[in-house]
């Protein structure tokens, strides 16, 4: 499917893990100009394709000054990723989790209203579905239930989104090392772990559809590239897979020695203060369907 982009992107949470892949898909695949909205640090130095700006989404001022780079073009399209997201860290202090996810969130969008907008999806998480009970795939239209604060703060901001009349796409656990220094996936601590010689537990009681961040970055350049109306659209793989058997692939297609992976529950690590569901699956049909994709599967 060809898809053609115009305009310029905005990336909002940018040095995070998709916010860096997104970014290098662009570069890398387009002369598309870019303004990454860093937390902390940029994951690419400033280019004539790329403007960087450091920017705290719970400060005022941040959000007018990005609001005013902004309003010097036209045909803007937004990927927000910037959000509280450790489920663990929004347990010890959830009022301020919601401060930051919602109102300072809704905050961004009412600064942004009188911009010209072609696009924006808001980053949620399939954590807003809850369990999966007998091995049912949600799909975009069914009713959430979350088991979290995270998720019911995710849920709180997709309706906070649809309301401004912008899209949400819920994925699925995203894997792959990181592209910035400055924090470590799962994905870098088993590398560094295994290429070192040191056993490495992973967790056999968690499982998703889980897809690559690369081709997470992929999917989503390809929405911004069409005239897709849906409002609520689900990304991840064809198939389930635990941590242990994430690790596994990452092994395999490192070549490190994979019997270093020590299958374990979340009960023998008490690696979680918050209640998190064992299995979360999603449907994938409608994307799948939207851009003309035959299958989706995890792939490093």
């Amino acid at each position: 499917m060809t898809v053609e982009v115009r305009g310029i992107f905005c990336v909002v949470g940018a040095d995070g893990f998709l916010g860096s892949y997104f970014i290098r898909h662009i570069l890398q695949n387009s002369d598309e100009k870019i303004i990454a909205l860093n937390h902390k640090e940029a994951a690419f130095p400033d280019s004539k394709q790329l403007t960087n700006m450091i920017f705290e989404l719970s400060d005022e001022e941040s959000i007018k000054k990005a609001a005013a780079l902004l309003s010097g073009f036209r045909d803007i399209r937004i990927l927000f990723l910037a959000s509280v997201h450790n489920p663990d860290i929004i347990k010890k202090d959830p009022d301020n989790a919601l401060y930051i996810n919602t109102v300072c969130y809704n905050r961004f969008l009412e600064s942004i209203k009188d911009l010209d907008i072609k696009k924006l999806y808001y980053a949620s998480s399939d954590t807003v579905y809850g369990e999966s009970i007998d091995g049912y795939s949600f799909t975009e239209n069914d009713t959430p239930a979350p088991v979290n604060i995270y998720g019911e703060q995710k849920l709180g901001a997709e309706k906070i989104t649809l309301k401004h009349g912008f899209s949400v796409i819920r994925y699925s656990a995203l894997c792959g090392v990181s592209l910035t220094s400055r924090k470590n996936h799962f994905c870098d601590m088993v590398v560094n772990s295994v290429s070192e010689g040191k056993e490495f537990f992973l967790l056999t009681d968690w499982r998703r559809p889980a897809l690559s961040y690369k081709d997470a970055a992929d999917i989503t350049y390809r929405l911004f590239g069409t005239d897709i109306e849906e409002k609520i659209i689900n990304i991840c793989s064809d198939r389930i897979y635990s941590k242990y058997e994430i690790g596994i692939k990452l092994c395999e297609h490192g070549n490190f020695n994979k019997q270093l992976l020590i299958p374990a529950t979340k009960e023998e690590l008490g690696v979680f203060t918050e209640k998190r569901a064992d299995d979360i699956y999603m449907d994938n049909s409608l994307i799948k369907s939207l851009l003309r994709i035959d299958s989706l599967e995890l792939k490093f």
